[in-house]
Formats: structure tokens, sequence, C-alpha cells
């Protein structure tokens, strides 16, 4: 009990190891001007697990030292600055390492995965951009391009994250870059709800636009659909809403770190909460239409890039999943520029990845047209000058809504009926294959 008497100052110099004052030289100084919620912490923490300053277990970054200091600092300061001074002194104290840096490999997996996602979204207009063919631009193909701004929101704030710190040991970051980073942080929360969201919402709509509401049989699939976009839609407005809100006021979201409690909610059940709903809506947009997609007889060429669509799908929801593991580590971080790290990795290949999934289906009638387009060049029947705007690429419409659409290319048609390639009835009348 005497040593909770001492000045703080004085109790962290006690709390110290006789080896520990032969070989650490302590900045009298620094133990001075730290906190009063991070020595009460070591005050308190310490003594009762048997452990001083600059022994193994006080330096060790994990086991019960290292998590009962983390809490105990995350709970009782008030402020990422304050916790961040105890940081940079046990850092200092135990001389952990200072050259750790996983900022550009971060960097180049945000970039690269963005890059592909756009690639595959800009053949997706490629595809159903009419002057090239395509059946016309519909509702699925506007929930997707809107989903992209979210999407450069992400690859934009994963930038600014590692540039202020991720990837870093917390106490090789300043202060001030710390929060800029959890502002960046908080930040792309929201944006990454938004984005897993309503990817999936744009492939319910591919699902209505493929399978029409005029055959009966389609009704009850249409039901289903319709039902699940509309919880879909109601579950990311809500998630959005308590990531955004989940402290009063909001600046608290940054200023406090992620310690749940106080003027916050529990923002570690809201993390498993959107990671849960978003694992259980994967694996039900996947189970939809497999058994319609089954009874369609198509060559074995197509039933390939049906399966590679659907493989997809399975990658984004063990991607969710192995997500949703990291998120434990919300709960007594300290070093949370490193940390992170992984668990903001993985966002980024989840939102992605989402993206690339709810674009692939509609593409693969630019492939068709792309692939007859290099046929015929070969064969010297593009030797007139036309181009991918000619006479060769675009659709015949039929005089009727409902009839399937011929391709004419040179002497030949190639007919896409509903009944072989289940195609797409757009708006316009015209149809589009799936």
């Amino acid at each position: 009990m005497r040593i909770l008497l001492l000045p703080p100052a004085l109790a962290i110099v006690a709390l110290l190891s006789t080896q520990a004052r032969a070989e650490i030289t302590l900045n009298v100084t620094a133990i001075a001007e730290l906190p009063k919620c991070v020595t009460q912490c070591a005050i308190t923490i310490l003594p009762t697990l048997n452990c001083t300053v600059g022994t193994p277990c006080y330096c060790a970054r994990e086991g019960p030292v290292y998590e009962s200091l983390g809490s105990c600092v995350i709970s009782g300061c008030k402020s990422i600055g304050d916790s961040l001074k105890g940081l940079r002194f046990q850092a200092q104290s135990c001389e952990w390492p200072r050259d750790r840096n996983a900022r550009g490999m971060s960097r180049r997996l945000c970039d690269t995965l963005f890059a592909m996602a756009s690639f595959f979204l800009f053949a997706r207009a490629a595809s159903r951009w009419s002057h090239w063919g395509g059946a016309g631009f519909w509702w699925d193909d506007w929930v997707a391009f809107i989903c992209y701004v979210p999407a450069v929101g992400l690859a934009i704030s994963g930038n600014l994250m590692t540039t202020n710190g991720l990837g870093l040991d917390m106490w090789m970051v300043s202060t001030l870059n710390v929060k800029r980073w959890a502002k960046t942080f908080f930040a792309a929360q929201a944006l990454y709800a938004f984005t897993t969201f309503y990817t999936k919402v744009s492939l319910l709509l591919l699902y209505l636009r493929i399978w029409p509401a005029a055959d009966r049989d389609n009704r009850r699939f249409r039901l289903c659909c319709q039902a699940v976009a509309v919880f879909l839609t109601l579950a990311g407005i809500a998630c959005i809403l308590a990531t955004i809100f989940a402290c009063n006021p909001i600046s608290y979201s940054w200023r406090y770190g992620n310690r749940a409690g106080g003027a916050c909610v529990d923002r570690i059940a809201i993390a498993y909460s959107v990671g849960g709903i978003n694992v259980v809506l994967d694996i039900i947009i996947i189970i939809l239409p497999v058994r319609r997609l089954l009874k369609l007889e198509l060559p074995m060429k197509q039933k390939l890039s049906v399966v590679s669509c659907f493989l997809v799908g399975f990658i984004v929801t063990a991607v969710s999943i192995v997500r949703l593991t990291h998120a434990h580590q919300l709960t007594s971080i300290r070093n949370a520029t490193w940390d992170f790290n992984a668990f903001i990795n993985w966002c980024a290949v989840e939102v992605n990845l989402s993206m690339v999934c709810c674009c692939l289906p509609p593409l693969v009638g630019l492939i068709k047209r792309c692939s007859r387009y290099v046929a015929e060049k070969s064969q010297g029947s593009f030797s007139n000058g036309k181009d991918w705007s000619g006479d060769s690429m675009r659709p015949i419409k039929s005089g009727r809504e409902g009839h399937s659409v011929d391709y004419s290319i040179g002497k030949s048609t190639t007919n896409l009926s509903m009944t072989a390639l289940r195609e797409i009835p757009s708006p316009s009348g015209t149809r589009d294959e799936a």
C-alpha cells in the first residue's frame, strides 16, 4: 500500500527492477511528464501481476500484462495523445524495434486492387453500352456505378492512412499523424459499409433482369430477390448510421480511439454485427440462383465462366470471414497503426473483389463480341474499314418485345435465345445475354 502513496514519478521509478535500473537509462523528466492516467495504470496493474518496469513481462507485446495495461490506458486516458505518451515510454524503456515498416506493401495492395476493380467496372460499362452492341444500362448497372464512388473514396483513404502512419509502429508516429489516421479510418468505415452492402443489391437487380416477371416460374424467385434487396437496403442504412453516430459527439470516434463505453456505444459489437450480416448475406446471394443456373443447358465454356463468377463470390465470402476474425483486435489494441494494418488490408480486398464480383456476369456479352470481332478481323471480314460502331457489332432489334436478338456476323447470325443463354429483357425491349 505504501507505493500507492508515492508521487506518480517516484512510483514508476520504484517499480523498476534492479536489473532495469542498471541497464536502462530512464529520462526522469519523461517520467514526470507521463499523463496521470498512464502512471495510475502502471501503479495499479504491475504490482498485482508481480511485474516491474524493464522486465520481460513488462516488455512482452502479448500476454496478461500487455493486455491489462492496454485495456487500462484505453479506458482511463481521455485522448489518443495521453495513451500515446505511455506507449512511447514503454517502447523506449524496452527498446522495442523502430524499423518495422509495412506501408509500401499496403499501398501497393490498395492501388492494385482498386485498379483491378476500376478495370472491371469500365469493362462492364463498355459491355452494356448500346453503341457497342450492349443491351443498354439498367438499375443493376447504375447501382454498381454508384458503389464505385465510395470505392474511390476508400482507395484515397487507404493511401492517406499509409501516409499518416498505417504500417508503422505507433510509437514511431507523431501524435498529429495518429489523429489524422484515426479520422481517416473513421471515414473509411462508412464507405466500406456502403460499398459492401450495395454491391450485393446490384447483383440482386441483375438476377431480376436475367429472370423476368413474364415467366410464372420466376415469380417466387423474384419475390425472394426483392425481399433480400429491401433488407439489404435497410440494413446498409442502419449499419452506416450506426458507424457514423457511434459516439456523441461524433468527434469522440477518433479522439477516444476504439474504446467502448462512456460517450460511445460498443463499437466492437457494431463491427461484429456488420461483419456477420455481410457474411450471411453473401452466402444467401450466392445460393439464390444456383438451382436455376443448374437447369440451364450450357456449353462447357459457358459453364466454366459461370463457375468462375461463383468462385469469386466464395472468395469474397471467405475474405469477409477472415476480416471478421481480425475484429477482436478492437478490444485492447494499443499499437493501432501497426495492428490495424492487416485488418484494413482485408477490408480493401473484400471491397474491391465485391466490385469485381458484381461486374463479372455482364462481361460475357462483351467477351463474345470481342471474340467475334477478332475472328472476323483475322478472316478479313473487316477489311472494308468498319469499326466497333459498325453494323456488324450492333444488335438487330426485333419488332416485338420478348423476341430474341440476332447479332449479325458476316453472312451468318447467332441466335441468343432465352432458352439457351437466358437473355435479359432490357427496358428498351432489346435483350442481353447473361
